[in-house]
């Protein structure tokens, strides 16, 4: 994969990386999304797409940026690595990543050609993130990463959920994401928005949601689809938020 780097408005580093040729295609994580986690759908979207792998803010080389992190600052360094696109993209955002993806394009809306969204977290946002933050928080500054990654992981819903869909991540592997991790608390627990919000997009947006999901990801998925009602919805049998086998998300890009 090749290297790219962009500078987004308040100075910050965002790294990604780039494979193939064709129409570009931007994949933006989730909360503490390792890379690895998407290299499977990238192998399969690289025979057509010119695929760009975002390293959100605090994850792998990507700069955390000015404390706290801010949507509004997650939203613009993805704006600005659209700017670096010869042409408009197609946007999948996974989780948290959806989000951000939506965010981006009422911003930059002709930059962007259409959006797949998997399971955005619409659901568990705001204050009901309060504690899970400031226990992250509490465990990095002891140096205890480890335990912050632990305690994230519950938003992947039930304890048979968590764990499955992390492509045999070890929980020490994780902790080298803690940084990324702090800055998507810090962002998602600012917002305290209606799901009114999230509307605006003027592209065609695809809803994407795994049949074994927790709760909270369905509730998130039915709040966007009456948002976006024209949306197209799909359900994958078998699949959790973190899905095991990322690579079927293939068949639903145009």
């Amino acid at each position: 994969m090749r290297d790219g780097l962009v500078v987004s408005p308040d100075g910050t580093k965002i790294h990604f990386a780039v494979e193939g040729r064709g129409r570009p295609l931007v994949i933006v994580p989730g909360v503490l999304a390792p890379l690895e986690l998407y290299r499977p759908l990238v192998r399969v979207l690289a025979d057509r797409y010119q695929v760009a792998l975002v390293e959100r803010r605090g994850y792998g080389r990507s700069e955390v940026g000015p404390a706290p992190v801010t949507f509004d600052r997650q939203a613009e360094d993805l704006v600005a690595v659209l700017g670096e696109l010869d042409e408009p993209a197609t946007v999948f955002g996974h989780s948290f990543g959806g989000l951000v993806t939506l965010a981006a394009a009422r911003a930059a809306g002709e930059r962007i050609a259409e959006t797949v969204l998997y399971e955005p977290p619409m659901a568990t946002l705001g204050a009901v993130l309060e504690p899970m933050l400031a226990g992250c928080r509490k465990a990095v500054a002891e140096d205890r990463p480890e335990d912050a990654v632990r305690l994230a992981l519950k938003l992947s819903g039930s304890p048979e959920h968590r764990d499955e869909g992390l492509a045999g991540a070890t929980i020490a592997k994780l902790t080298r994401l803690a940084p990324g991790l702090i800055a998507d608390l810090e962002s998602a627990t600012a917002l305290k928005v209606p799901a009114e919000y999230w509307a605006g997009a003027r592209v065609p947006v695809t809803l994407l949601e795994g049949g074994r999901t927790a709760p909270e990801y369905a509730r998130s998925v039915a709040g966007l689809r009456a948002v976006y009602p024209e949306a197209r919805h799909e359900v994958l049998p078998g699949e959790v938020h973190i899905p095991r086998e990322i690579e079927r998300l293939a068949d639903f890009f145009a």
